[in-house]
């Protein structure tokens, strides 16, 4: 018990301190940034697409999202007949969804984390 009150007093203390509001402050900075290069990209196109590596390093989204866990499923069963396919297409595309969903979340870290080091180098 003694080790659970310390833990949460020091969280707690942590949470008060400069050093995490200076964060919160960085972190919200950032989404800033993000948000607006998104809403760029989504409305006129990618600033700078690299086909290459399917990455705007303006945004530092993909340019297309991917599948491949359902791909390799649907490859799979291109052979059967329509009596020997699994009735799975609706958890199938809910699993589409999900694997776009942690491409997407991948990308905004590392779009978090480029921006992160290029303010550090500006000294902000």
């Amino acid at each position: 018990m003694d080790f659970t009150n310390s833990f949460l007093n020091n969280l707690e203390k942590y949470f008060e301190s400069k050093e995490f509001k200076r964060y919160l402050k960085k972190r919200s900075r950032i989404n800033t940034i993000l948000n607006a290069r998104y809403t760029r990209c989504d409305e006129k196109g990618h600033l700078n697409p690299n086909l290459e590596d399917n990455s705007c390093s303006y945004c530092y989204r993909r340019l297309k999202y991917s599948t491949p866990i359902d791909d390799a499923i649907t490859e799979s069963r291109k052979n059967l007949s329509i009596w020997e396919q699994p009735c799975d297409l609706p958890i199938r595309m809910e699993n589409r969804k999900l694997e776009i969903s942690i491409q997407e979340m991948d990308d905004n870290f590392k779009g978090f984390k480029e921006l992160s080091k290029k303010l550090e180098e500006l000294g902000i």
